[in-house]
């Protein structure tokens, strides 16, 4: 059975498996965290909360990283509060917080810190195709930072959870407030009668009109969204068939020029391939993400303790909240039941050594995922009274595979 956890405090769930022990004072140590991120956020805050001196650099004026990105998708506004909740906690953990700083692997060794934490996040990967640098190329860090996005129609390449919620945004008009944040817009938008007076409380859902229009696309073949959550992944696809969006599968993209996005559609079985012109006024690349990790070897040839944590370690995996649990991998060990609060991001469930059952005998949803089997591997422990360190992994681990 999985135990449930929280989005934000991993710890929620498994308050007796995983402590964080305050430090004596005589093993206090130096600690720099480079990016404000999710994942750097709660490292942050943990180590301080040990009794630990920690400085975060952040880059940017404001810490969030990728929450800033979710924060601004309809029905994600709950996330404002989220990077709320760290600002306090950063406050009230006496971590010194250095907004606008672009720290260097040479200013770090200057530093003299005893631990330097790469939380530096991910950057949105660019695919090859012809004409990517097309101007009416955007990427979804570009859109969902706030750039304009003008026309009326708009091709989505990836329809990932990223994708989704690019997606989603596209089709919203600014220009009021989302349905999400007005109760009797909701209810009236899922046909819900809040007076009851309907026969089962339902009504003919009113829905309104997209902003643009939009095309959802994805290179494998079959149905789009079934990596989403598997509580909440229907209703993404369920308000994206409100709103029109085209989704389309088995896409191969072809060129993006002055005519548009050239794709062929190859059928889900078997066929010759169906080319397409999409006549769209801009094309928003939520191709996947890769990590940045400029810092690393500078510093590990110095011989600065540094690792990476979050996107900065395995960014095919990052969106927003997945990266927080990695706090724990920085601090604490794992039990080999499972990683804290790794169930809720929507990822193949955990099993060691490809079984379908943890190491305590319990049964999981899914077998292991081959490459978060390999991860696993590498986690870092404490060791001793420090606050990180990395080991090698157990020997006798299979990687199995499926």
């Amino acid at each position: 059975m999985m135990t449930a956890s929280c989005l934000v405090n991993p710890l929620s769930g498994y308050e007796t498996e995983l402590k964080l022990e305050p430090v004596a004072p005589e093993n206090k140590i130096k600690v720099a965290v480079v990016g404000g991120g999710c994942a750097g956020l709660a490292a942050s805050c943990a180590a301080a909360e040990r009794g630990h001196d920690v400085t975060l650099f952040e880059a940017s004026q404001e810490i969030g990283g990728q929450f800033n990105f979710a924060k601004v998708v309809p029905g994600k506004e709950e996330f404002h509060e989220t990077i709320k909740y760290f600002n306090s906690r950063l406050v009230l953990s006496g971590v010194d917080l250095k907004l606008n700083t672009t720290v260097t692997a040479e200013e770090l060794i200057a530093g003299g810190y005893d631990r330097v934490v790469v939380a530096t996040g991910v950057t949105p990967r660019v695919p090859n195709i012809p004409g990517i640098d097309h101007s009416k190329v955007m990427l979804y860090s570009d859109v969902l930072g706030g750039a304009p996005v003008h026309g009326k129609s708009v091709a989505v390449i990836g329809a990932g959870g990223i994708g989704f919620d690019v997606a989603e945004y596209l089709t919203h008009d600014t220009s009021h407030a989302a349905t999400s944040l007005d109760t009797t817009a909701f209810m009236k938008e899922w046909g819900v009668d809040m007076s009851n007076t309907t026969r089962g409380g339902l009504l003919e859902p009113v829905d309104s009109l997209p902003a643009r229009e939009v095309f959802l696309l994805q290179r494998k073949k079959g149905a789009l969204g079934t990596g989403l959550g598997k509580t909440t992944g229907w209703i993404h696809r369920a308000t994206l068939r409100k709103k029109a969006v085209k989704m389309l599968s088995g896409v191969e993209y072809v060129k993006v020029d002055d005519a548009g996005l050239h794709i062929k559609v190859h059928p889900k079985k078997s066929g010759p391939a169906i080319e397409q012109i999409l006549d769209v006024d801009h094309v928003v690349v939520c191709a996947g993400q890769e990590s940045v990790t400029g810092i690393m070897e500078p510093l590990k040839s110095a011989g600065v303790p540094a690792f990476e944590i979050g996107g900065a370690e395995h960014g095919a995996f990052r969106w927003g909240a997945c990266a927080i649990p990695d706090y724990s991998n920085s601090t604490l060990p794992y039990p080999d039941s499972r990683r804290a609060g790794r169930k809720a991001r929507n990822r193949p469930g955990y099993a060691p050594g490809g079984s379908d059952r943890d190491s305590r005998g319990r049964r999981c949803f899914q077998p292991a995922h081959p490459i978060r089997r390999r991860l696993r591997a590498q986690r870092p422990q404490v060791v001793g009274p420090q606050l990180l360190m990395r080991v090698r992994p157990r020997a006798g681990r299979r990687e199995g595979g499926r």
